[in-house]
């Protein structure tokens, strides 16, 4: 037996057969236009240590204040990083500028670099929207510097971004660094001071003392009479 209604003509019949196909698959039969965007997976890499690989042992400097010696007794050094993002695509990629210029974009934002010691404890941080970045440590800090960490900041909200398994994007290195002996024997300030940090001819005991001054309050000027705001050679 055959009924006249199960006859179909060959159009109707291929685009049943289609219908029954799609039910058994599901989702398979979405169109592009429907389908979700396959999540971007990022990625940041520490490339270079003042311009050299990472495998390679890193010489710490003792710069002393360096180009702001002037305005500064605090001696520091200086340890350029820089790093690498990945994708590179530029549809994709993790587009760097500041908090402010990134609007409502999830991957958009900053390079956050951090120096940090055998525990994971911070010694310096410093952001930047570019692959390169600065990092200032204090003289005393340098035998505890065994690591740098950079990882990439949401402008959004300045948040860590995170990929789409939840997992920061961030990368750690450790390096042989090399701590310079002779940072201590180096003086801070100018030449004729009886203590490290005391102005040219001076005798305070303080970090800013004035030149020639006597006085032992932090902010005496120059002869100042011992007020802790005296101008040069003058009173309170």
């Amino acid at each position: 037996m055959n009924p006249s209604f199960l006859r179909f003509s060959s159009p109707v019949s291929r685009l049943l057969v289609a219908a029954l196909a799609c039910l058994a698959v599901g989702n398979a039969c979405s169109g592009d236009s429907t389908a979700p965007a396959t999540p971007t997976t990022f990625g940041v890499q520490v490339s270079l240590l003042d311009g050299k690989p990472i495998d390679e042992p890193v010489a710490l400097r003792c710069d002393h204040g360096g180009a702001h010696a002037a305005d500064t007794a605090d001696a520091f050094s200086t340890l350029a990083v820089s790093v690498s993002l990945t994708p590179l695509e530029s549809s994709r990629n993790f587009v760097l500028r500041p908090a402010n210029a990134c609007g409502t974009s999830t991957r958009c934002g900053f390079v956050r670099l951090e120096a940090l010691d055998a525990t994971g404890g911070v010694l310096a941080v410093t952001d930047t929207v570019t692959t390169e970045g600065v990092l200032a440590l204090g003289l005393e800090q340098l035998p505890e510097l065994t690591q740098v960490r950079a990882s990439l900041v949401r402008g959004v909200d300045q948040q860590p971004l995170q990929n789409p398994d939840k997992t920061v994007v961030e990368a750690i290195v450790s390096p042989t660094f090399v701590v310079p002996r002779d940072c201590a024997a180096l003086p801070i300030a100018g030449a004729g001071g009886e203590s490290a940090s005391a102005g040219a001819g001076g005798e305070a005991t303080q970090p800013v003392g004035g030149a020639g001054g006597q006085d032992s309050t932090a902010l005496a000027g120059a002869n100042g009479d011992g007020t802790p705001t005296a101008g040069i050679g003058g009173g309170a």
